[in-house]
């Protein structure tokens, strides 16, 4: 049942064993960190410790760091059928997967020379890099308009399909058993980008056959703007890989025996990572992911109810699935003008979330730090932006500080 006052919230808290958890991390009083699904709250003691810990990891063996935290990462993946390299960044894994992914695929069959993915699981800035990727690997790529679409694009051609496996805009998250079966009837592999649901939902993609996937760890993982970013590629690929002379353009895989390249691996950044993921295995006591993935949702419901409640006739509409099984850990609804000039007024009142084009406001809900007191105050600010216009002020047209 959702609570019918602030007072009920503030008791949910009061009572809620995962609330410990926030201990483990930097909030600033009278700030509301709603964006989890992109750079939320820091782990402590924040960004000073990351660098100063850098020294102590650089001075061990970086690889055997690298191989136990790939271990934990995947452990939260589901998928002990395949290996976690961590480092790079995510746009450099997403580059990597979908060139191994193609040429394993062309070479099984001829004539595959197509990546299909779903224009509206993606941005503007992913789908020119795929692109771009795309044309330097000598591939076309084909965009369906929707997930329910994906069959009329597949056939015999496709080599690689590219999905998140949570839409970057309205957290839509699509089923990724029934997806990654349908890819593999048609003979391609399938690719996930996990960079909205590493960390925020159950995983498992074992059970789903997945073929590669990679994710950030600067959101979910809780590992800050300086943490790595990480790849997952099955086991059954990793021999095809080798045997087509791929596998050095993955640094952590340099044999058959996982070797991590320590020179791939900056210190500063496998620290931050290292400490976001240690967030999240402290919740395994209390439930892991699946207990996460409870109150994530519990949240979520608050915010669409409140948001309706104290926001209606303002032109908000929700974009975000209302069944909650459909939808990852952030909330987004569309308004027909001041989206980013919103966001500002918000942020001035302490609330951090973002907005995205077009006219896209999201909220990302960690439930390792986010009360439901926080839900409940962040839906009343916005309540109060839109009522009073304040965002129509000419210093809310700025910029977004973080992009």
């Amino acid at each position: 049942m959702l609570p019918v006052a602030r007072q009920r919230c503030v008791h949910l808290d009061a009572t809620d064993p995962l609330n410990a958890l926030r201990e483990q991390f930097v909030l600033r009083e009278g700030v509301i960190h709603l964006d989890g699904h992109r750079l939320g709250a820091m782990p402590r003691p924040g960004r000073p410790g990351v660098v100063g810990e850098a020294g102590r990891v650089a001075g061990e063996d970086l690889a055997a760091i690298a191989r136990e935290l790939g271990a934990r990462i995947g452990h939260l993946l589901g998928g002990s059928m395949g290996q976690v390299v961590v480092g790079d960044a995510g746009p450099v894994n997403r580059v990597q997967v979908l060139l191994a992914g193609a040429a394993i695929a062309r070479a099984r069959q001829a004539g595959r020379h197509r990546i299909v993915t779903v224009r509206a699981s993606a941005s503007q800035q992913e789908l020119h890099a795929v692109q771009r990727v795309a044309q330097q690997l000598g591939l076309e790529l084909v965009q369906a308009d929707s997930v329910g679409e994906l069959s009329f694009c597949m056939d015999e051609r496709t080599a690689v399909v590219l999905l998140a496996h949570v839409n970057e805009r309205t957290g839509r998250m699509h089923d990724m058993v029934r997806i990654g079966r349908q890819v593999h009837e048609a003979g391609a592999l399938v690719v996930w980008n996990l960079a909205h649901s590493a960390g925020a939902v159950p995983l498992d993609l074992d059970a789903a056959d997945a073929d590669f996937a990679f994710g950030c760890g600067h959101a979910y993982l809780n590992g800050g703007p300086l943490a790595s970013a990480f790849l997952w590629v099955h086991d059954r690929h990793l021999h095809a890989m080798e045997r087509m002379d791929i596998r050095q353009l993955f640094p952590g895989f340099t044999g058959p025996e996982a070797e991590f390249a320590p020179s791939a691996l900056p210190a500063a950044a496998l620290a931050a990572l290292q400490r976001g993921v240690a967030t999240l295995l402290a919740a395994e006591a209390l439930g892991g992911m699946v207990a996460l993935r409870q109150k994530s949702l519990a949240l979520s419901e608050l915010l669409i109810a409140r948001v309706d409640a104290v926001c209606s006739g303002h032109g908000l509409r929700l974009v975000s699935p209302c069944e909650g099984r459909l939808r990852g850990s952030h909330v987004s609804w569309t308004l027909p003008e001041g989206s980013h000039a919103v966001m500002q007024a918000l942020r001035a009142r302490g609330v951090i979330g973002d907005a995205r084009e077009p006219g896209v406001l999201r909220f990302g809900l960690a439930p390792l730090y986010t009360r439901f007191a926080d839900v409940w105050d962040a839906a009343e600010h916005l309540g109060q932006v839109l009522e009073t216009e304040c965002w129509k002020q000419p210093a809310m047209a700025l910029p977004e500080a973080v992009t």
